[in-house]
């Protein structure tokens, strides 16, 4: 997957910021669950992205020592998965195709229940 072009930061900028303000009341806010089986996490950017994501996926095996952590994760950054450091499932996805991946991770959801995590980097 190829770096945000220039128009994608700034719909970012000028249109999503003002969107996640309007829309942040409408969010109802849950606690954390007390017992979780297993962690879904989103990282769809590159090598260097994926590596400092071990620190959060370190923490969440901390956090949740008996959860499975599910790992999506695109064609760019699945060399770096081998070397991250903590015990994961790995699921490549096409994350040129946003449909695809939202199926894909539904397909698993019965196995993900309780946390999801997104790691983005723009």
């Amino acid at each position: 997957m190829s770096r945000s072009s220039e128009l994608q930061r700034h719909a970012d900028r000028y249109l999503g910021i003002p969107l996640t303000a309007i829309l942040r009341p409408l969010v109802v806010k849950r606690s954390l669950p007390t017992r979780v089986d297993s962690i879904g996490v989103i990282q769809p950017s590159a090598i260097g992205d994926a590596i400092l994501c071990s620190g959060l996926l370190a923490g969440l095996r901390t956090r949740y020592p008996n959860a499975k952590i599910h790992l999506f994760h695109g064609k760019s950054n699945a060399p770096a998965v081998p070397l991250l450091e903590v015990t994961l499932e790995s699921h490549l996805c096409d994350f040129s195709n946003p449909f695809s991946v939202v199926a894909q991770i539904r397909r698993q959801r019965k196995r993900i229940t309780n946390l999801i995590a997104a790691v983005l980097a723009v």
